[in-house]
């Protein structure tokens, strides 16, 4: 298992950083590591930590799933909070907290301000003070849906800090997810003028003004 990311390793590589985007694999990030004062965003996609390493026969390690109990110590220290449909199935909640989207609006409402939840080809989930916002994404032919997730990272960020807006930054997250499933490996990596263009039209769907 590798060894935790520390804080001065972060400040020597992102000393005047707009934004983290953390995700997790091996468990190799704490909430020690994000300071209470900050200028900065911490975006976190957490879906290495609902799984663990485990040794197998073959002498490989592999991601199996794991059910994140120690979530609640990261409450406060991320402004936006990545989730998959998947990774919510491997959280604690009260028993009453049964659907997927009270389980959002319990995260959002305690301890992580907006939550945002991908569902494969279904829309994408938005969550904040205000309630549950759906994005729909763009129909593509996939052809390979590896970095699918890493793509609406950065799309979703960019479209972020650039327009401070949870709704138009997920139609970056998914028009940028469509253009990297549609080619194989990073042949489709788009630029922000072609993202733009078609976060416009995904907005366009659901009436929201650009």
């Amino acid at each position: 298992m590798p060894s935790s990311v520390t804080k001065k390793e972060i400040q020597k590589h992102l000393p005047q950083a707009d934004a983290w985007i953390l995700k997790p694999i091996f468990h190799e990030v704490s909430p020690s590591l994000v300071p209470a004062k900050r200028s900065f965003i911490v975006f976190m996609d957490l879906q290495g930590l609902t799984r663990k390493v485990k040794k197998n026969k073959d002498g490989y390690y592999h991601l199996i799933d794991h059910r994140w109990t120690g979530w609640k110590k990261w409450q406060g220290k991320i402004d936006i909070l990545r989730v998959s449909d998947e990774d919510v199935e491997h959280m604690a909640f009260p028993p009453a907290i049964k659907t997927l989207s009270q389980k959002l609006t319990y995260l959002q409402r305690h301890g992580f301000p907006l939550v945002i939840a991908t569902q494969g080809s279904k829309p994408t989930l938005v969550v904040t003070k205000r309630g549950v916002k759906t994005v729909p994404g763009h129909k593509v032919v996939a052809l390979d849906t590896g970095g699918a997730g890493d793509s609406f990272n950065a799309g979703f960020m960019a479209g972020y800090l650039r327009h401070r807006d949870p709704i138009i930054a997920a139609a970056f997250g998914n028009a940028t997810a469509s253009f990297m499933v549609s080619g194989q490996g990073t042949t489709k990596v788009p630029d922000i003028t072609t993202v733009t263009s078609r976060a416009k039209t995904i907005l366009k769907k659901i009436g929201y003004a650009f």
